[in-house]
C-alpha cells in the first residue's frame, strides 16, 4: 500500500472468499481503497449470487455515494445540495431481495461457524486421501507457511 500511495494509484482487494481472515490484524477486504466480497454457491458464505463493495474510507466521496445510489444523485438531492435528483451515469440496481439479504446476514452472523466446518471438512479430506498421496498416486495441496515480517 505504501507503493501504491506514493503512485497516488487505488487498490481494489478481491477478498471473494475472505469473510473471516486477516492479515497483520486487518481484516481482508478492508485493506485495498476498495473490497469486493462475493457470494455466489462456490464461496464461503452465499446468498446464490452476488457480492459487496466495501469503501475503505469512514467519509465517501461523491464518487461512491453515486455508485451507492445507482449512478444517481440523490444523496446530494436529499442533502438539498442539487435541486433535481438525476443520472449521472449508467446505472443498474442489484439489490437483493429481503429473503436473499435474511438468507445471507443470517451466514454472515454464523461466520465463524461456518468457517470452522469448512475448514474441519477440508482436514478431514486432506487426512483420508493422504494414504493416496503416500501410494504415489496423487499430490495434495499445500499450505504455505505465513510470510514473515
Amino acid at each position: 500500500m505504501t507503493v501504491v500511495e506514493r503512485n497516488n494509484v487505488w487498490v481494489l482487494e478481491d477478498a471473494a472468499k475472505c469473510i473471516q481472515p486477516t492479515y497483520k490484524g486487518n481484516a481482508l477486504g478492508n485493506i485495498g481503497h476498495l473490497g469486493a466480497y462475493s457470494f455466489p454457491e462456490t464461496k464461503n458464505i452465499s446468498s446464490g449470487e452476488g457480492g459487496a463493495l466495501l469503501f475503505s474510507e469512514a467519509e465517501s466521496t461523491s464518487r461512491e455515494d453515486i455508485i451507492r445510489q445507482k449512478e444517481t444523485n440523490r444523496d446530494e438531492f436529499l442533502k438539498g445540495k442539487a435541486n433535481k435528483y438525476t443520472w449521472q451515469d449508467i446505472g443498474f440496481s442489484y439489490l437483493p431481495s429481503e429473503l436473499t439479504a435474511a438468507f445471507l446476514w443470517a451466514q454472515l452472523q454464523n461466520s465463524h461457524i461456518i468457517s470452522k466446518q469448512r475448514l474441519e471438512n477440508w482436514y478431514r479430506y486432506h487426512t483420508m486421501i493422504e494414504p493416496l498421496e503416500a501410494g504415489g498416486y496423487l499430490r495434495r495441496p499445500v499450505v504455505p507457511a505465513p510470510l514473515s515480517t
